[in-house]
C-alpha cells in the first residue's frame, strides 16, 4: 500500500523519476531513492529544490500529491492530477447534484464523528469528557447550533491548556499541528482524487479562498489524530522544535490503524474507504457516509 510520506527538507536537491523510483540527488550524487508505488505524498519543505518533469507526470499518473509548504509547515501549492479516474466527469456530475438535506445530514454526521474522536483523546489522556458527551448528543442535522465550534472551545484547553491558542502563524505545537494537519489533508485530497471526486465541492465548508473544501470536510473525523500524535511529543517540540524525528513521528499517523464498522484499516486505506462511501451516497448506493467507528486512540501511544 502506498502509505509513505516524503519530506525534502534538505535545501538544494533535485527529484528525479528513475524506473519506478522517487530519486533524491545532490550535487549531482543520489543520496536516496523511494519506490513510487510506496509514496502517498510528497512534502518539499526546504529552499532550492529542483525536479524534473517526467517526476512531475509519474507522480500524477500515480495519483501522488506534490505539496509546497512555506512558512512554518503551512501548504503553500498542491499538485494532484488532472485525470486520476476514468468516470471523473459523471462522479463530479452526481457529486453536484447532491441534496441539500443529504448534504446537511452528512455533516452532522461528520461532526459527530469528530468529537467522538475528541472524546476518545481526552479519555485517553485521563480528562474529562462529560461536556462533550453532552454535545454529542445536541449535534442536529447541518450543526446549525454549531456544537462543533463550541466542542472545539471545550477540547483545545482540556487538551493543551488554557493558554494555548491555535494559530497557524506560530512555532512549537502549532507548527506541529499544521505539519500532521498537511499529512492528513494530503491523504484525504488522495483518496478523493482517486475516487473521481472533486476536493473543491464542498459539503459544507464554504471558504472562498480553499481548493480542498471537500477535503477539508471530510478530514475533520481524522484530526483528533493528529492531535493526540503531537500530544505525545508536544515536550520534545516545545524544546526542540520539529527535528526529523519527530517529524516522523508525527507522519507515522499514516500507519495507525482506525476502526470502521468491525474492519480495521490504515489511515490511508481509511480515507480511500470513506471516499468511496461518499461516492455511493451521490449516486443514492447508500443513504449515510462510513466514519470511523473508533479512531484506536488508546494505541496511538509510541
Amino acid at each position: 500500500m502506498a502509505n509513505r510520506i516524503i519530506e525534502i527538507s534538505t535545501s538544494g536537491r533535485h527529484l528525479s523519476a528513475f524506473r519506478g523510483f522517487l530519486k533524491i540527488s545532490e550535487s549531482g550524487q543520489e543520496v536516496a531513492r523511494v519506490a513510487l508505488d510506496d509514496i502517498c505524498a510528497v512534502i518539499i519543505a526546504a529552499h532550492g529544490i529542483t525536479f524534473s518533469n517526467d517526476l512531475i507526470v509519474r507522480l500524477a499518473s500515480k495519483n501522488i500529491w506534490l505539496v509546497s509548504c512555506g512558512k512554518n509547515y503551512q501548504p503553500a501549492s498542491w499538485l494532484w492530477p488532472a485525470d486520476s479516474h476514468s468516470l471523473e466527469a459523471q462522479r463530479i456530475d452526481f457529486q453536484i447534484a447532491l441534496p441539500k438535506a443529504t448534504k446537511r445530514q452528512i455533516w452532522a454526521d461528520i461532526v459527530r464523528s469528530k468529537i467522538r474522536g475528541q472524546i476518545e483523546v481526552l479519555a485517553a489522556l485521563d480528562k474529562s469528557t462529560k461536556r462533550l458527551d453532552r454535545l454529542l448528543k445536541e449535534v442536529r442535522s447541518g450543526d446549525g447550533d454549531n456544537r462543533e465550534a463550541v466542542a472545539a472551545q471545550v477540547y483545545w484547553p482540556s487538551l493543551f491548556g488554557t493558554d494555548f491558542r491555535r494559530n497557524r502563524e506560530l512555532p512549537g505545537t502549532n507548527a506541529a499541528l499544521n505539519f500532521g494537519y498537511t499529512i492528513l489533508r494530503s491523504c484525504v485530497c488522495r483518496a478523493i482524487a482517486g475516487s473521481g471526486l472533486h476536493p473543491n465541492i464542498p459539503l459544507h465548508h464554504s471558504n472562498k479562498y480553499s481548493s480542498f473544501r471537500l477535503a477539508d470536510d471530510l478530514m475533520e473525523v481524522f484530526r483528533p489524530l493528529v492531535d493526540f500524535q503531537v500530544v505525545c511529543v508536544r515536550d520534545s517540540v516545545e524544546s526542540e522544535g520539529l527535528t526529523p524525528a519527530i517529524k516522523k513521528t508525527l507522519a507515522g499517523i499514516v500507519e495507525k490503524e482506525i476502526l470502521i464498522d468491525d474492519s480495521r484499516y490504515q489511515l490511508v486505506e481509511a480515507t480511500t474507504r470513506i471516499a468511496h462511501s461518499l461516492v455511493a451516497v451521490t449516486t443514492s448506493e447508500v443513504k449515510r457516509l462510513r466514519l470511523p467507528t473508533s479512531l484506536c486512540i488508546h494505541s496511538v501511544v509510541e
